[in-house]
């Protein structure tokens, strides 16, 4: 999905992570909030909205800019972010001191935003992480998973009452 909102938050991503690698030096780190972004896209194109979808590409592009010190909540307020993508790069902004358990289980309050940290976890296990990695993020998707197949399972129980 390309509209003036996502090429924003592409743009955004783009200088804020210019000049930044992953962990092995070598990979341009734009390319994981591209991996993010092509995950989401892949994953729930055909279980949200459009709105949601356009909402999470965004979000996934900035996903890292607050947490990694790239910039802060008043220059994406700036830019001209709407509100919903604000919230979400809030949600996946671990808070200091905060447990990364804890942060997962914040994640369950946003739809969109745990979506978009599925996708980030699916795309850091292709970065040889550690066992120690791997291990912290399959309790996380399992937890995440856990709660989207939740929600899932609702809103079918309520399409089924409403025929």
């Amino acid at each position: 999905m390309d509209t003036p909102k996502t090429r924003l938050a592409r743009t955004s991503a783009t200088c804020l992570h210019s000049g930044h690698f992953r962990s092995n030096g070598i990979m341009p780190y734009i390319n994981h909030c591209r991996g993010v972004v092509e995950r989401l896209v892949n994953r729930y194109q055909n279980k949200w909205s459009p709105r949601d979808l356009e909402i999470g590409i965004q979000i996934a592009w900035l996903h890292d800019t607050i947490e990694d010190k790239r910039c802060t909540m008043p220059d994406l307020i700036s830019a001209g972010f709407d509100p919903e993508v604000l919230v979400g790069v809030t949600f996946l902004t671990r808070r200091e001191g905060e447990t990364y358990g804890a942060f997962i289980l914040r994640l369950e309050h946003d739809e969109i935003a745990r979506g978009v940290k599925i996708c980030d976890i699916l795309d850091n296990l292709g970065d040889a992480p550690t066992n120690n990695a791997i291990r912290r993020y399959a309790q996380a998707l399992l937890v995440l998973l856990a709660h989207e197949g939740q929600q899932n399972a609702e809103r079918d129980r309520e399409e089924t009452a409403g025929a």
